[in-house]
């Protein structure tokens, strides 16, 4: 049986739910040199405890992956460091069954204001400016 995998758009929030030892799994290109933040929110009652992991071009699995966050907090991020062009696969693993809400989104900041995030199709009337901090 073929696993589904649903595609992520920026800052577009999906649910989703996975049984104790199952795994759902996710997929997005973003074409950016900016870090890339997977937020994953469990929404189940306490006990519960998803995984998330990450691998570019193939799905992850619980040895193979480049990028996770194995805690049992609730809320956490994963930080993907300039993915550049490529596909990117998401795994959310049920250690123990989970309810969760996930998003991908690209940290930003605008100029004279506090951190904020945008999408590549912000538009608005203000002038917007995204900088990268400058490597050390």
């Amino acid at each position: 049986m073929a696993t589904e995998r649903v595609s992520l758009a920026l800052d577009t929030p999906v649910t989703g739910f996975v049984d104790t030892n199952f795994w759902n799994y996710y997929t997005f290109r973003i074409v950016t040199q900016n870090n890339v933040i997977i937020r994953t929110v469990q929404t189940s009652s306490s006990g519960s405890d998803c995984d998330v992991f990450v691998k570019a071009g193939s799905d992850p699995t619980r040895i193979d992956y480049e990028y996770a966050n194995l805690s049992n907090l609730a809320d956490f991020n994963v930080t993907i460091p300039e993915p550049g062009d490529t596909e990117w696969h998401i795994g959310v693993y049920g250690w123990t069954s989970c309810a969760y809400t996930l998003s991908i989104t690209i940290p930003g900041t605008l100029l004279g204001s506090n951190l904020c995030s945008f999408s590549l199709s912000l538009s608005c009337s203000l002038v917007w400016t995204h900088h990268s901090p400058v490597p050390q």
